[in-house]
């Protein structure tokens, strides 16, 4: 179990195929920039459990 990287040239290019591993894996994908990471892209399941622990 580990974290995808993937550049933001390749979220451009191959957006459905990351956005498609993260819901399947439920693993976060960390999009750089410059090598550089910038954000991460979580899946809706994990949102809400992270959304329900701050409440």
């Amino acid at each position: 179990m580990t974290t995808t990287i993937v550049t933001a040239r390749d979220i451009l290019r191959n957006y459905k195929s990351v956005f498609d591993d993260v819901k399947k894996t439920k693993l976060p994908a960390i999009v750089t920039t410059h090598k550089e990471p910038q954000v991460a892209i979580v899946s809706l399941d994990v949102l809400e459990r992270l959304q329900g622990l701050q409440k």
